[in-house]
């Protein structure tokens, strides 16, 4: 059921006058008046008003009217000399401009006819004139264009003027219905500020225009918004974006009769770059390094530089990720990358390299003493050396015995039986060995004359294993003396 506005009710008149409430189209609103107060004119005129109630503007209009010309009278019609030139019929707005219709030359036949329903629409195609001697029902072209109407105050009394302007043929008035468009609200689509996720977003539609009434907004569909936004009544958009990307949404203005305009806008959400990689991180010589800093390139995707990087590190500007190998130089390489992608301010990372000796080139296996006895243990020390001379790692060489009766943990090795065994420290394919003569009996330990550390080879080969021979001297010393203190008790005995 429709409803009539209030403003329009009060202003209905007595006497066939009737109004219809605007439509609230999505679009536009258009006020309707109608007069069906029958007139009688021959060779004379006579007004019909059709009031209109509103404080907004002229966007378009159009009438329809229904007459008849007739040789008889309204109340009894007949055909006869019906003479259709007669018939002019005005319109004049509330601002007392008025325009032609029909004028007296349109229709110059005598044609009889029975009543016309004509609407007078600018957009018709063609003007009445062209059915000819006589009028017929259907949308035409006025003589003047209703258009002279737009922009001019819409509310107030419209006057149909019905002239006939020869007698004896009488020109019958039927009814009028006036339809009024009113200037709604008009959007422009000016573009938006761009956001930016995280930061707090505050931006305002661009105001109507054309409507004189207040203006209310909305968003078609609130989730074509950037996440975290969100458009108010009074066309304010805020809220903190969460996700980068554009994005279209249309909107609508809406003015307190009903009136409305869509349009689209676009927000342009950026996000800055960042970076998650550890800011420390090792490379070994001679071992080929990655590090990834986890680049979060943003939006625009952002470019990375790198600031401090050695000879032997290269950088990617689309990932950041940096890649090479270290040749020399043991210790901590300081090197900064930077993110840019015009959203401000810039990631930095500061990235701390240590750089270690590479993996051991040669070791070397030396024991804790020379003199061992059955059951006695001994430890054994591993080292190595890179390709460049540095000391390395050998924290996982292996020690082996090739007498199954000893016993190794770690670098101890516990004698199980007499005689000569080799002991064998293995890392990776890197080998070194040390030649071992175990006593019968528990011997004093005698310290190992201290060895140079092992270096990197000028040429390939093993380094020169541990011989037993010391170990034998020391033996043979120990033996001795056990023999002189044997022939010393005896002579004490003998006293």
């Amino acid at each position: 059921m429709r409803r009539i506005l209030p403003a329009l009710a009060a202003a209905a008149l007595a006497g066939g006058l009737v109004l219809s409430a605007p439509a609230l189209a999505s679009a536009a609103v258009t006020l309707t008046a109608t007069n069906s107060t029958p007139a009688e004119v021959d060779e004379s005129s006579a007004t019909r008003d059709l009031q209109i109630t509103t404080d907004r503007d002229v966007a378009s209009v159009t009438i329809a009217v229904d007459w008849l010309k007739t040789s008889g009278t309204c109340a009894a019609p007949t055909g006869n000399n019906a003479h259709h030139h007669e018939t002019e019929l005005y319109l004049t707005s509330p601002e007392g401009t008025t325009v032609t219709l029909v004028d007296g030359g349109t229709n110059p036949g005598e044609t009889p006819v029975g009543p016309v329903s004509v609407v007078f629409d600018d957009a018709a195609a063609l003007p009445l004139s062209s059915t000819g001697q006589a009028p017929a029902s259907g949308t035409f072209r006025p003589e003047q264009p209703l258009s002279t109407f737009a922009g001019q105050a819409a509310g107030g009394a419209w006057s149909l003027q019905i002239t006939d302007n020869g007698g004896a043929d009488p020109l019958c008035f039927l009814s009028a219905t006036l339809e009024v468009t009113l200037v709604g609200p008009t959007l422009s689509t000016a573009p938006l500020a761009d956001g930016i996720v995280g930061d707090a977003y505050d931006a305002q539609l661009p105001a109507a225009t054309g409507s004189t009434g207040s203006v209310t907004y909305a968003a078609v569909d609130p989730a074509d918004l950037p996440d975290g936004l969100t458009l108010a009544a009074d066309g304010s958009i805020s809220g903190t974006p969460s996700e980068a990307g554009t994005f279209v949404f249309a909107a609508t203005a809406t003015d307190d009769v009903g009136t409305s305009e869509e349009a689209e806008y676009t927000i342009v959400v950026e996000a800055r770059a960042g970076f998650a990689g550890a800011t420390s991180t090792d490379a070994a010589i001679g071992v080929p390094f990655t590090y990834d800093p986890q680049l979060q390139p943003g939006s625009p995707p952002a470019t990375v530089t790198a600031s401090g990087l050695p000879a032997w590190l290269s950088i990617d500007p689309a990932t950041g990720v940096l890649a090479g190998t270290p040749t020399a130089g043991v210790g901590a390489v300081e090197v900064t990358l930077t993110a840019s992608n015009g959203v401000e301010p810039d990631a930095v990372l500061e990235l701390t390299i240590d750089v270690v000796a590479g993996p051991a080139v040669s070791i070397a296996l030396t024991p804790e003493t020379l003199a061992i006895g059955t059951g006695g243990s001994q430890t054994y020390v591993v080292t190595g050396v890179d390709a460049e001379g540095n000391a390395a790692d050998v924290s996982a060489a292996t020690l082996t015995s090739s007498d199954a009766s000893d016993v190794v943990d770690g670098r101890v090795v516990t004698f199980g039986a007499a005689g000569g065994r080799t002991i064998t420290a293995t890392l990776g394919e890197l080998t070194d060995t040390a030649a071992v003569e175990v006593a019968a009996a528990p011997v004093p330990s005698a310290p190992v004359p201290s060895a140079p550390a092992p270096s990197a080879p000028a040429a390939a080969g093993p380094s020169l294993p541990q011989t037993g021979g010391a170990i034998a001297g020391w033996l043979a010393l120990v033996a001795g003396l056990l023999v002189a203190g044997g022939l010393v008790a005896r002579r004490l005995a003998r006293r």
